[in-house]
């Protein structure tokens, strides 16, 4: 396989460091976010509480909004857009209010496609700028071409690239490693499903295996299975039907399917990926890192970025943070083994950020072997802190800390999203990020979400110039959360 160039670079300007690792004018390039679970069809239906479509746009756009970058965003409320504006968010930050959670209402390309027949004086600033989403959608393309531009990857390719079955697809062709498994490429009955796993259980030990929905985010449709058997593999597939319909795969008014059959009369189906956990391989006795390793993909070039560790639980993502030596073995081997997929790519035709999952392990002997999971062709869930910290970084001169911390809070005692707003930052206290005058250490709310279903969800990056401060400042919110009686779950695990 011929590989494009390589080579090592930043996102510490965020946008413009990525439009510039594109070959794009930074200056007409404008970045949106909204998380569309079903980038081929979409259809009116009721957004499920994990799929924020507008306010959690937050978390991926404002701490890469660097000088030079112009980017789109929902507002949650002004006390917050006159926060990141003053301390996170360098550039032209133009926020959108919130117009709801119902879709297509609260999707920014939605939105802008309702103003581009109306003329507003947004979408006239906009005419003649290359428009960059963090899903390729039909929407997408639509909106790209009254704005005079060809998005630079095709719906239709983008699906290909967002799909974990991707993976296992080109994974004999260049080498790759990858936990054993197989694709289930068709809707199929339960029945079909679980003969399919059978037949891999012959070949591989499955003691422990991971079903997985392929496009879903933040851990939505995967399930682990301990010991599979028939009725729980059953369960497994349902859950992810399920799934499915709540990011509108079924038509909206479809018949129940069966527990048996539970795809029947889906309208867009992804395919479903059943994984040996990598951890239970035999051989295998350590895993040493789950990282995300970061990079800017076009047809000759590589640049990466950057890498984070991930942090899960049930294959849920809950958090991130920096490894404290980029030259770990272990990391080395994680982007050694990225670097394969993203050249697989780059030849397949896809051009944007990407982030690409790796799990390395380590033998009884020794051996460092790092599993692909998957690649997102997107912006990562990581990348806004990779792009702060970095920029940080920049700023000081010294080495900095950085970890994400999602906390979830109920029973506040506040009406409006103002006022929850400010409760929030009441919790942070001075313990606020607030640029220079913090020395750039502290709390930043990157994402605040408030979905009114009883509970406020924020997920903050926090960064330091050490790792007893880093823990001294995420232990002090905990505390602080647990505190206000508000307090249901932190789902930071011992990072």
């Amino acid at each position: 396989m011929t590989y494009p160039i390589v080579e090592n670079g930043n996102i510490a300007q965020g946008f413009v460091s990525i439009a510039q690792y594109m070959g794009l004018d930074s200056k007409s390039t404008v970045f949106i976010n909204s998380l569309i679970t079903n980038p081929k069809s979409p259809v009116d239906f009721k957004m499920s509480d994990t799929d924020g479509l507008d306010w959690r746009s937050a978390q991926y756009v404002i701490p890469l909004t660097a000088a030079g970058a112009h980017t789109l965003a929902f507002e949650v409320s002004p006390l917050h857009t006159s926060y990141l504006k003053k301390y996170i968010a360098e550039g032209d930050l133009e926020m959108i209010p919130a117009a709801g959670r119902n879709y297509p209402g609260g999707s920014i390309p939605a939105h802008l496609t309702q103003q581009l027949a109306e003329g507003s004086p947004l979408i006239n600033k906009l005419q003649g700028c290359q428009i960059l989403n963090s899903y390729q959608t039909e929407e997408m393309a639509k909106l790209s071409e009254k704005l005079g531009f060809t998005p630079l990857v095709s719906t239709e390719a983008y699906l290909t690239f967002l799909s974990k079955a991707y993976v296992h697809q080109i994974a004999s062709s260049t080498s790759l490693c990858t936990a054993p498994g197989l694709v289930l490429a068709q809707p199929g009955s339960v029945e079909d499903y679980v003969k399919a796993v059978e037949d891999l259980g012959k070949e591989t030990p499955l003691s422990k295996i991971w079903v997985k929905a392929s496009s879903l985010s933040g851990g939505q449709g995967i399930v682990p299975i301990e010991n599979p058997t028939p009725a729980t593999l059953k369960a497994a597939f349902n859950t992810i039907a399920q799934a499915y319909k709540a990011a509108g795969f079924f038509k909206k008014n479809a018949a129940v399917p069966s527990d048996d059959a539970p795809f029947d009369g889906i309208d867009f189906f992804m395919p479903i990926v059943v994984e040996a956990d990598i951890g239970s391989i035999p051989g295998n006795v350590e895993v040493l890192a789950n990282a995300c390793v970061q990079a800017v993909v076009t047809k000759y070039k590589i640049t990466m970025v950057g890498t984070s560790l991930q942090e899960t639980k049930d294959g849920e993502y809950v958090g991130a943070k920096l490894p404290k030596d980029m030259g770990d073995p272990a990391i080395k081997a994680a982007e050694a083994e990225a670097v394969k997929l993203l050249s697989k790519m780059s030849q397949d035709g896809y051009v944007g950020y990407a982030g690409v999952d790796v799990i390395v392990t380590k033998s009884a002997d020794g051996e460092i072997k790092p599993y692909v999971l998957e690649v997102n062709p997107r912006l990562n869930a990581s990348t806004p802190l990779l792009s702060l910290v970095q920029r940080t970084e920049a700023a000081t001169g010294e080495k900095m800390e950085g970890i994400t911390v999602t906390h979830y809070l109920t029973n506040l005692p506040y009406q409006s999203n103002e006022e929850k707003t400010k409760g929030i930052y009441q919790i942070i206290g001075e313990d606020l990020f607030r640029g220079a005058e913090s020395g750039y250490e502290g709390i930043a709310p990157i994402m605040i979400d408030d979905n009114d279903r009883l509970k406020t969800t924020f997920r903050v990056a926090i960064t330091a110039k050490t790792p007893e401060k880093l823990e001294q400042l995420t232990e002090g919110l905990k505390a602080r959360v647990q505190k206000q009686d508000a307090f249901v779950k932190n789902i930071r695990s011992e990072v």
